[in-house]
């Protein structure tokens, strides 16, 4: 049986339940194409090493004129959408996003808005978004697009940072675009927009725009403002601890480049596979969804090397699928040797460090039913000492950089947390902190945020008074939290003001600081919290 003293052990999911389906997606196939794809990375025979190569024009300077003509040959022969969709099914994953207009401003759909597209301007003359959206919906796969907010045929110079304003022109012509996206090519499970620099109001313009058409449409981070349902992470960024609120990490197989770059050196097919597949673990067990990206030759056909990497997660995804999806984090603290995810009454435990011939996990209230490697189907022997458990594992037999051990639990996971205390004066360092990510307009304020800290109440008493010392804005809202029960008050009236009593009603009660603003760093010092038990008895 359960101790009394534990709480729920699996992080859960968002409330919102448009961003909850979002987030059982897990893994999602990004697609870079475009007309730099027919350039390959390079310009006059010469490689374009500067920048990404979806980014060509702009790092090459090519002129307006031949990155047409480029476009005007590309006759998309080898542009199959069924092989796309079958190698994401195959590959284990559950969405696909496609670049419908990158910072280049050429459209892969037949819009309206100008002749600077796939069917006007391409020789192939293919509506290539609504090819791949009708495939995905034959094959069943979730469909998203890519938006670039920037566009340099509509009007938008060069900037390195890609922190280009919108004028009014450019974003009612932007609007007139996502209003084809959004009517014609069925549902649209994701909006990544990308870069530019948008006031306030054209952020929120944006996101009722995307609500009015797709109103189970997520939406990135980047439409910027923090107006999107979920955080878009920096390219390849996987954060060293669970982050508050949904989010995702866009990957690449190789972090040079997104689109498809001819000269890229790609070797090592299987440290490549045990390295995204890790990083797969990683993101699923602290919270997020991945999506990785292939960047198709400029004839639409895939790269041999991706396809390869994609395959082999595919079949270790087949075996140890169940571990990823379904499930998520828990909130435990992640062990060095690994990860952990867990569903109901199971939990996965993920080892990276293949060479360990056993591992301990901390922390953990349930009794342990049975253990069993997945790799090979041998089961795994546990012991416990010291409410710590151990697991022996078995030889080690060929695997891609991690072992999964699933545990049937005697239930659902309950869990003892490491920051809990039955002090009545706490430091600031015993709290723990959560962390999210917020932005001031653009890629470049993109900043992680200390958003809540937390410690756990280990009591008998009936309520508790609360004094903090430190530091605090003064012209911040907070929320002080005990339980369910709460005082809201500014910066100026935090510390050093008692507040209470807050009813405890279990031996192990959260006590939270938050602030008003869910994207706004706390920006406060605690030095000492003092705490005054009383009972009723």
């Amino acid at each position: 049986m359960v101790e009394q003293m534990s709480i729920q052990g699996i992080r859960p999911t968002s409330s919102d339940m448009k961003v909850k389906q979002w987030q059982t997606l897990g893994f999602g196939l990004f697609i870079h194409f475009g007309v730099y794809s027919a350039f390959g990375g390079e310009y006059k025979g010469k490689p374009v090493k500067q920048g990404y190569s979806e980014q060509i024009k702009m790092w090459a300077d090519i002129p307006d004129e031949a990155y047409l003509n480029q476009a005007q040959a590309m006759t998309l022969e080898h542009f199959d959408p069924q092989e796309i969709v079958q190698l994401a099914k195959q590959a284990g994953m559950r969405y696909i996003v496609l670049t419908s207009k990158h910072h280049d401003g050429f459209c892969l759909w037949k819009t309206e808005t100008t002749s600077y597209n796939s069917v006007d301007n391409m020789a192939g003359q293919r509506d290539i978004v609504g090819e791949l959206a009708e495939e995905c919906a034959r094959q069943g796969m979730k469909f998203g697009l890519y938006y670039s907010l920037v566009d340099w045929h509509a009007g938008h110079d060069y900037d390195y940072d890609n922190n280009n304003r919108i004028s009014s022109d450019l974003a009612h012509y932007i609007e007139a675009q996502l209003t084809e996206l959004l009517t014609q090519y069925g549902e649209i499970v994701e909006l990544w927009f990308d870069m530019g620099y948008p006031t306030l109001e054209q952020s929120q313009r944006l996101k009722q725009l995307v609500a009015h058409f797709q109103p189970n449409c997520a939406i990135n981070g980047r439409i910027w403002h923090n107006q999107g349902d979920f955080r878009t992470l920096g390219d390849n960024q996987i954060p060293a601890q669970a982050l508050d609120g949904p989010w995702q990490t866009p990957a690449s197989i190789y972090h040079e480049t997104w689109g498809y770059r001819s000269w890229q050196v790609r070797e090592d097919l299987t440290g490549k596979v045990k390295q995204l597949i890790q990083n797969l673990i990683a993101v699923r067990a602290r919270g997020g969804n991945y999506l990785l990206n292939i960047g198709p030759k400029g004839d639409g056909s895939l790269v041999p090397f991706e396809r390869e990497v994609l395959e082999a997660i595919g079949q270790w995804l087949d075996k140890h699928g169940q571990s990823l999806f379904g499930t998520s984090g828990t909130q435990l603290s992640a062990p060095s040797w690994g990860e952990l995810t867990a569903k109901d009454d199971m939990l996965y435990v993920h080892i990276f460090d293949t060479d360990r011939q056993d591992v301990t996990i901390s922390g953990i209230a349930n009794s342990v039913r049975a253990a069993t490697l997945i790799e090979s189907g041998d089961p795994v022997h546990v012991s416990c000492k010291n409410k710590e458990l151990t697991f022996s594992l078995p030889e080690a037999t060929q695997h891609l950089g991690v072992r999964t051990i699933q545990v049937e639990l005697d239930g659902q996971l309950m869990i003892r947390p490491d920051h809990c205390t039955e002090a009545t004066q706490i430091s600031g360092d015993q709290l723990k902190n959560y962390y999210r990510y917020a932005d001031d307009g653009n890629y470049t304020t993109l900043e992680r945020m200390n958003t809540k800290k937390e410690i756990y109440l280990e009591t008998d008493a009936d309520s508790v008074y609360v004094t903090i010392q430190g530091q605090a804005r003064t012209d911040k809202q907070y929320r002080l939290q005990v339980g369910t029960a709460y005082y809201d008050m500014m910066g100026s009236n935090l510390i050093g003001i008692t507040y209470g009593p807050f009813p405890v009603f279990d031996r192990l009660t959260p006590l939270l600081l938050t602030t008003h603003v869910p994207y706004e760093d706390l920006a406060v010092e605690i030095d000492q919290m003092k705490l005054s038990y009383h009972s009723n008895k």
